[in-house]
């Protein structure tokens, strides 16, 4: 079954707690308001701690053009990021890198708001598209490497560099710029989105409601049977996935082409992507804008909705993201000085544990009581959380196969709203709401 997202059963309950406290104001009523918005908010501090999610707050940075970040990373796992401020009456362009532990601003280029597109080369040197050339980082400094102007830049299976200018497609071997074949070039190159090369080569390119495969010797070729392409990307299996208006996503396959491939309850009619990426397992990471605004986790099964509030605070929607190379999910959204981090890699051994391993919790006459159904035998923690985050009670326990009950002995401890959080190896299994009377 599939879970409500905390954000909104908070936000529902406090809202029910008030209407029922405005019909009925009376001292009965009043004396439970507080107790029951306490546990309302609950909801709200269990999605804030999350350990599959890490913010990091960048106020001390300005950001605030409303344009998205760009990510892309370096060799050494360094997550970089470009982004935009208002500086001097213009748009200025600076970058920041992610050591592991903390983001630190780099150098800018020398240029004002010029920076088109960021990507690592194959040796994992970060690369920079600009109005005003091509930039290197060097490890401490930037180098212009190619004076034309870049809209959109990648690489080759070779390694080469390629980029998309209004004058067209032109690759560079280390050496000499070389302009590649203008055959039914597209009148609006000057608003291409996208540069992708699929897994065995082939270069396409995305436009502004339309899609095009290209080639160096032979030229531009339109794609047709997509209505309003955003966003692409491609699989392990070489599948080039489109999304598209409408919560569509389509793709191509050898040379034929696929729609409708996903359930429409995943992305219903109405949606809008923001964001779309596939990680090495080929789970999609989907930025999403509707009545349920945030990221979509679809592994071809299972769905997760990751609420913007919960990832940005106050965002609306989430509109950067980037997937690294160990399957983290970076995103970011306009006007939010905050940067969040999805351990992707990690879901997938959450999501087993959970499936070997299930549990219930019940209240009878203000005794706690946990039901395990366990597949296999496994050690457990549980920790009892007051709202504040702060731990109150901890115990590990071994759990059998098969069911199980316990009721552990929360003698002491002051009534109210506490959090229950049970975990295997680590990993979250899941948390549930408990009243202590």
């Amino acid at each position: 079954m599939d879970r409500i997202p905390l954000y909104l059963v908070s936000h529902h309950c406090i809202l029910i707690q008030i209407l029922n406290f405005t019909l009925n104001p009376n001292k009965k009523t009043m004396k439970h308001f507080f107790s029951l918005i306490l546990f309302c908010l609950s909801t709200a501090f269990l999605q804030a701690q999350n350990p599959l999610i890490t913010q990091y707050d960048l106020t001390d940075i300005v950001i605030d053009d409303p344009e998205s970040m760009i990510f892309a990373e370096a060799s050494n796992g360094e997550i970089w990021m470009r982004y935009l401020y208002f500086a001097s009456g213009g748009r200025e362009s600076d970058f920041l890198r992610f050591d592991g532990q903390a983001w630190q601003q780099v150098g800018q280029i020398p240029c004002t708001s010029c920076v088109r597109d960021m990507k690592a080369s194959p040796t994992g040197k970060i690369w920079v598209g600009t109005t005003n050339g091509i930039y290197r980082w060097d490890d401490t400094t930037w180098t212009q490497v190619i004076t034309d102007n870049a809209l959109e830049i990648g690489f080759d299976r070779q390694g080469d560099l390629v980029f998309i200018n209004p004058n067209g497609v032109f690759s560079y071997d280390g050496t000499t710029v070389t302009p590649g074949d203008q055959t039914s070039k597209p009148a609006l190159i000057n608003t291409v989105n996208q540069l992708v090369f699929d897994n065995t080569g082939q270069m396409w390119v995305l436009l502004p409601s339309s899609l095009f495969t290209y080639d160096l010797a032979t030229g531009w070729t339109i794609l047709n049977d997509n209505f309003n392409p955003l966003f692409i990307d491609v699989s392990s299996k070489n599948r080039m996935y489109v999304a598209g208006f409408g919560g569509k996503v389509n793709y191509y396959e050898n040379g034929a082409y696929f729609s409708d491939v996903i359930p429409q309850q995943v992305f219903p009619v109405g949606l809008n992507f923001t964001a779309f990426g596939l990680d090495s397992r080929d789970v999609f990471w989907v930025g999403v804008q509707g009545r349920s605004p945030g990221v979509i986790r679809y592994d071809g099964t299972d769905s997760t909705l990751f609420s913007a509030t919960s990832l940005i605070p106050n965002s609306i929607l989430i509109n950067a993201q980037f997937i690294a190379s160990n399957d983290d999910v970076w995103v970011g959204s306009n006007f939010r000085q905050t940067v969040t981090r999805i351990k992707g890699g990690a879901i997938t051994s959450v999501l087993q544990r959970q499936a070997d391993f299930g549990f219930q919790v019940y209240q009878d006459q203000g005794e706690v009581v946990i039901r395990f159904d366990a597949k296999r035998s496994v050690e457990t923690q549980i920790r009892l959380m007051d709202v504040s985050g702060r731990t109150v009670f901890q115990e590990v326990i071994y759990i059998n196969s098969g069911l199980q009950t316990i009721a552990p002995d929360f003698g002491g401890l002051a009534k109210g709203v506490y959090s229950l959080v049970v975990t295997s190896r680590g990993d979250l299994i899941g948390r549930e709401k408990v009243l202590l009377r």
